[in-house]
């Protein structure tokens, strides 16, 4: 009777084991970690007869990214890694920098996976239409690539991550410099002048933080000035300038790790006239986050407008760029920097800016072909 009470404990447990976490995904009992990755999750595939091939791969990478509890057990994966063996590599997914900088390993290999000259060309092409369409209205295109934090703070990979080798977005600017009259800035050369020995970028967070956001729009300010004498751009000067604590950024939380980051505050020391309003029209698309409109005016007339595609980045620097423009919309479409004719048919408009990260250039090309550069 023992052993039958042993036998049936034992098996008892290990199928309570096997099924716990699909029951846990079920009914939810215990509560996963919250994740705040700069992505949307892999969503489940659907079942095609003509795409076997692939299903099985895509249903795995789904279950991979979604299972129950995986935040939770990737945390304490995370603290037995750290505290153990002090590996460079985190989870298969973040590189430990020096000075406790952490960096994302997916943008390290994105960063030095360059184009298909094929590829470029067809970048090119999208580009110079859409600049074309602009143009016909009176409408300058503007575009601005933001560094991402293994450009920004190179120094601070480990020596055996470090290449000699041009990235992605070098291999981009210097195509299109060469074979178009596009109007593209890359911020990684004039950021790395201005942050001398100063953070621009967060250690726990994959953005920069409010320097780093106050020289981007330092540049961009000054760019615009050269067809609109009449923007002033502030200076440091112009704010009082504090920091505080900001705890747990999107790497320290996708991580499961408690560490904070120094944040800087910037208060104007003059009131800023510009004021965030709710967006004069709901644009009804699947593309824009159903939060990603804003809108902010200043009242004067003599002040440019600009329709602003951007991403995360400008969370931070948001209130610098609107002191810019007269009327600015922003919007934040999934990562996709699409043109938007409808919208920008709806506005009376100076400018199209297209402020974005360098991890992300590859979105301009059609979908079935920037798949291949997001791995």
């Amino acid at each position: 009777m023992n052993k039958n009470i042993k036998f049936i404990l034992i098996n008892s447990s290990f199928l309570l084991i096997i099924f716990a976490f699909y029951i846990n995904q079920i009914f939810s009992i215990v509560q996963d970690k919250e994740s705040i990755e700069n992505r949307s999750k892999i969503e489940k595939p659907e079942f095609d007869i003509n795409r076997l091939d692939y299903f099985p791969s895509e249903f795995e990478n789904y279950y991979t990214d979604n299972f129950s509890l995986r935040n939770t057990f990737l945390s304490k994966f995370n603290e037995f890694n750290k505290n153990v063996f002090n590996n460079h590599i985190i989870s298969g997914r973040y590189i430990r920098g020096r000075d406790g900088y952490i960096f994302p390993l997916i943008r390290y290999k994105q960063l030095y996976k360059t184009f298909e000259e094929a590829h470029l060309a067809v970048i090119k092409n999208e580009l110079e239409y859409r600049d074309s369409v602009f143009k016909s209205e009176n409408i300058k295109m503007m575009i601005f690539v933001i560094p991402t934090k293994i450009s920004a703070c190179y120094e601070k990979l480990p020596v055996f991550f470090k290449v000699n080798k041009q990235s992605r977005s070098e291999q981009f600017n210097e195509y299109l410099n060469k074979n178009s009259d596009l109007e593209i800035y890359l911020l990684n050369d004039f950021l790395n002048v201005k942050k001398d020995s100063t953070d621009i970028f967060f250690k726990f967070d994959t953005h920069w933080n409010k320097l780093g956001a106050y020289w981007a729009y330092y540049f961009v300010s000054e760019k615009i000035r050269n067809y609109f004498p009449q923007v002033e751009t502030l200076n440091l000067s112009d704010f009082i300038i504090t920091d505080t604590l900001r705890p747990n950024g999107d790497i320290a939380k996708n991580l499961g790790l408690d560490l904070v980051d120094i944040q800087l505050v910037f208060t104007p020391v003059n009131k800023s006239a510009a004021k965030t309003i709710p967006s004069k029209k709901k644009y009804k698309s699947s593309e824009i986050f159903s939060w990603g409109l804003k809108t902010s005016v200043i009242d004067n007339k003599n002040l440019p407008t600009a329709l602003i595609i951007r991403d995360s980045y400008v969370q931070h620097n948001f209130e610098f760029l609107i002191n810019i423009f007269g009327e600015s919309l922003f919007v934040w479409d999934k990562w996709k920097y699409k043109p938007h004719y409808d919208i920008v048919a709806d506005l009376d408009t100076d400018f199209v800016i297209y402020l974005m990260s360098e991890g992300n250039l590859h979105r301009f090309l059609p979908d079935d072909i920037s798949k291949q550069y997001d791995k």
